[in-house]
């Protein structure tokens, strides 16, 4: 049995029963139900139910999570009828399709590539630097972009987040091309 879900407790026979937080988790549908989003629910529950710091991803997670209707996931399976649920697998389907009609699925547009994406690794804890790309107004009204790459593992854990411009890699990229000499390279035949 994999973590047992918020509202449930584990029985002797290893079958998942309510348990006195189940209401809990009735109130969160109701309040789904009711127009209620993710965020919202989350900022209420950390007010009103002191047991545990609720995030929205923590949230969805448990709404969409199958054992509400009585069924268990297990690694890309779903089994049903393993125990007693909260709701019935109508409830539990018409949950889904509020919590799927709602969710935002954006696409950036990107203007120019990450050169450097997935091959900076930081110095000091070995983890890939993530890229931020800006968009900046000159003095005189026009605009230009830029990026830096930067080591969000090492923010997370506390340490000072080091911050690189990509400017100064392509200009030591430029730098090492010149030390570079290639050889015994035939030319590419362009197609008439």
């Amino acid at each position: 049995v994999g973590a047992v879900p918020y509202g449930f407790d584990l029985s002797e026979g290893e079958k998942l029963i309510k348990n006195d937080k189940a209401i809990v988790v009735l109130d969160m549908i109701d309040k789904i139900k009711t127009g209620m989003s993710a965020s919202a629910l989350c900022k209420y529950l950390n007010k009103t139910n002191n047991d545990r710091v609720w995030h929205v991803q923590g949230v969805l997670r448990l709404l969409r999570n199958p054992a509400l209707y009585g069924a268990t996931r297990w690694v890309d399976a779903v089994y049903e009828n393993t125990h007693e649920g909260m709701i019935t697998k109508s409830e539990f389907d018409k949950l889904q399709q509020l919590l799927e009609d709602r969710s935002q699925h954006f696409m950036r547009e990107v203007r120019s590539t990450y050169l450097f994406q997935g091959a900076l690794s930081c110095p000091v804890c070995g983890h890939m630097m993530a890229v931020n790309r800006y968009l900046r107004k000159r003095k005189d009204g026009s605009e230009y972009q830029g990026a830096v790459y930067r080591c969000k593992n090492c923010h997370r854990e506390g340490r000072e987040m080091l911050t690189i411009g990509e400017n100064r890699f392509v200009d030591a990229l430029k730098e090492y091309m010149k030390t570079v000499s290639f050889t015994d390279i035939e030319p590419v035949k362009e197609k008439d």
